[in-house]
């Protein structure tokens, strides 16, 4: 299975996805912005920008439909770690259990990968922590608590563990912020999670470039265990039968299933070879045949 191109599949239907629901919304902006028909300005002294409502609406329907997809991305790269882990017969490690629980399954999958393939996201040069951002995300527009409001703000968790959040709008990271005395920014109140057109787009080119860098990753994997399979093969390759010469001793011939022993002057016998694959490099354990990816030897 190629999992780089399902994963690229998938980020593409969520860009136009977006670009084609997006865009009611956005004209509408425009025109209230433009004061063109159907939003022409009235006459007015009381100072409100007209059609407030309206380009309310329109900005909040923006966000929220970034909120879904930010959700389908977080959920994408969550099967697509998945798909990997089983592709490359990777098992489950319990004692990694709490770092899935406590930091996300980015953070997890990480660990997970590094011992057990001895690959390193870091590595790849895509920002991690913007990775575990749109998990967070998700996880905060999927479970709000103020009925009252169509954009929730990122909680006091989520601020402390992010530092300088990316889904945030730069007016209320200048006004929420002061300067603590450790001389790290602090926040007067939880700003709200902000998802525009254009940080949804640095997100889905960001798990593009790394479902890149995953393929490249993969691939020197399969070429590092194919070495260490063909090598063991070698190893234990059993010495060839030489045939007896004695009389009434039986003469081994190959034959397309295996080795047939020739007893004279008695009948055939098959003995097939062992269609047993050698043991499985690293000590990982082995998952069933069909959900496993193997390098061709």
């Amino acid at each position: 299975m190629d999992v780089g191109w399902f994963l690229h599949q998938r980020v593409a239907f969520i860009r136009q996805l977006y670009g084609t629901s997006s865009a009611p919304y956005v004209e509408r902006k425009r025109l209230i912005e433009a004061g063109e028909h159907p939003f022409e300005p009235p006459y007015s002294e009381d100072g409100e920008p007209p059609f407030q409502a309206e380009w309310q609406e329109a900005d909040d329907s923006l966000h929220v439909l970034g909120y879904a997809c930010v959700s389908m991305l977080s959920d994408t790269l969550k099967v697509f770690f998945d798909t990997w882990q089983r592709q490359a017969c990777v098992a489950d490690d319990l004692d990694l259990a709490k770092v899935f629980k406590k930091r996300g399954f980015v953070a997890g999958y990480n660990a997970l990968f590094e011992q057990s393939l001895g690959i390193r996201f870091e590595d790849s040069g895509v920002d991690l922590a913007l990775l575990e951002e749109v998990v967070l995300v998700r996880n905060r527009v999927q479970h709000q608590e103020w009925l009252g409001l169509n954009r929730p703000s990122h909680s006091e968790t989520d601020l402390k563990r992010l530092k300088s959040p990316f889904f945030l709008d730069e007016s209320e990271r200048n006004v929420l912020t002061r300067d603590g005395q450790d001389g790290e920014r602090t926040w007067l109140i939880a700003p709200r999670v902000s998802v525009t057109g254009d940080q949804l787009l640095s997100a889905l080119d960001a798990v593009d470039r790394f479902a890149d860098w995953m393929d490249e990753a993969m691939d020197l994997v399969g070429e590092r265990r194919g070495e260490r399979m063909r090598s063991t093969s070698r190893r234990r390759r059993p010495a060839p039968m030489k045939p007896s010469l004695g009389r009434g001793a039986p003469v081994l011939t190959p034959g397309s299933r295996g080795v047939v022993a020739v007893a004279a002057p008695s009948r055939a016998t098959v003995r097939p070879r062992s269609s047993a694959p050698p043991p499985f490099p690293d000590g990982l354990a082995q998952l069933p045949a069909a959900a496993c990816w193997l390098p061709t030897l």
